[in-house]
């Protein structure tokens, strides 16, 4: 599926690189593992914003917020895959399921208060997300955490 997995009796590889912070470009074909939802090439720029006063966040951004999550989960290994990154992705994919099969809550909101005028990121004040020695954000390392206008 991602990559080639490991048979369940080879030994553990060494640990890999710590996951950059800028990712590169994303393989072309990876196969569809069931989902429907396998496209996530562009941002979704249909609709509204839930927020109607800000950016849509980049999905680099996504992205990046999601392995940070993930980076903090402390989960058990798995027979038989590849690498911890795509272990981690499995498990994703499979909470990711059962949210989706939660009952609907029309009051979910993103955080509305501070956002990144560069990557789009939103956040709960002026200080989460920024990165403490350069005052940038911390997720694009570029843009500003502004308060976001009522």
């Amino acid at each position: 599926r991602h990559c080639r997995r490991r048979p369940q009796n080879s030994p553990v590889a060494t640990p890999p690189a710590p996951v950059p912070t800028v990712l590169p470009p994303p393989a072309t074909a990876r196969g569809n593992d069931g989902d429907d939802d396998d496209d996530v090439s562009d941002n979704n720029t249909e609709g509204e914003l839930f927020h109607p006063h800000v950016q849509a966040t980049d999905k680099q951004a996504m992205l990046i917020t999601i392995l940070s999550a993930m980076k903090s989960w402390s989960i058990y290994r798995g027979g038989g895959v590849c690498c911890p990154l795509h272990h981690h992705v499995d498990r994703l994919r499979r909470i990711t399921k059962e949210l989706k099969a939660t009952p609907c809550n029309q009051g979910f909101r993103p955080f509305e208060f501070w956002q990144c005028d560069e990557c789009g990121i939103m956040a709960t004040s002026s200080s989460d997300r920024r990165n403490t020695i350069s005052g940038t954000c911390s997720i694009c390392m570029m843009g500003t955490i502004k308060p976001v206008p009522s």
